[in-house]
């Protein structure tokens, strides 16, 4: 089973990511379980034991990017995606090893590709 953590602080932004994810990883016949955040501390404080982040970037106090950084520093092999309304941070993506940079608003197309692979 896949254990997704969605960390998004606009709720709309979130219930959507949410809603894709379910519906291609569903259609793909992957078992998964998600988890919502609605800022990086709370994702911080949770158990960090996660396989898959989508983590938007800019949010108050701990952005995607920090956020990030302290996934790597316990979990090696989690797969970081980020979904950003702006492309400024790709570069910083590449220094967390993320797997991939969506940008908002996301492709239906393009996310339902992503979940087929996973």
């Amino acid at each position: 089973m896949l254990k997704i953590a969605i960390c998004e602080d606009e709720i709309n932004q979130r219930q959507g990511i949410v809603s894709i994810t379910k519906k291609y990883l569903s259609l793909a016949r992957k078992q998964h379980e998600i988890v919502e955040f609605s800022n990086g501390e709370e994702l911080m404080i949770s158990a960090l034991d996660f396989d898959i982040y989508f983590l938007d970037i800019l949010m108050n106090k701990i952005t995607g990017i920090d956020a990030a950084k302290k996934i790597r520093c316990i979990n090696e092999k989690a797969i970081i995606i980020f979904i950003s309304g702006i492309k400024d941070y790709v570069f910083e993506a590449f220094d967390v090893r993320a797997f991939n940079y969506i940008l908002k608003p996301v492709n239906e197309e393009k996310f339902k590709k992503f979940c087929i692979q996973l």
